[in-house]
């Protein structure tokens, strides 16, 4: 599966894009919603896994941003309450706490899902 991973914290996203890249999977890493745009325009992906506070654009903005498209998403935060400012057709990991296993199970889940219409 094509996965684009949007992650600030530079060990976190290394520890996903390994951790994803040795089950096979092709990951793209950057580290801001601006960079995770320009991918969006010259790439295609089956999946996008994006940390929801970033820089240069929010999970929101890069959201909007991306309407239009179909792709799965994974939205991995630490914050308290996403449900309240996360679109409700995202998927939902915390970072606090966030297990290898509980990872690849979230994206083996997502692999053969319908995709979200954004």
């Amino acid at each position: 599966m094509r996965i684009l991973l949007i992650e600030d914290s530079k060990f976190l996203g290394q520890a996903i894009r390994d951790t994803l890249t040795r089950l096979g999977h092709a990951v793209t890493l950057v580290g801001d919603g601006m960079l995770a745009h320009a991918a969006f325009e010259t790439d295609a992906f089956d999946l996008l896994i994006m940390d929801w506070v970033l820089p240069k654009f929010s999970g929101a903005d890069l959201l909007a941003r991306l309407q239009g498209r179909q792709v799965p998403i994974l939205i991995i935060s630490g914050l308290a309450e996403p449900e309240s400012v996360m679109p409700s057709d995202c998927h939902f990991l915390r970072k606090q706490g966030l297990t290898i296993a509980e990872l690849v199970r979230t994206v083996d889940s997502l692999a053969p899902a319908a995709p979200i219409s954004l």
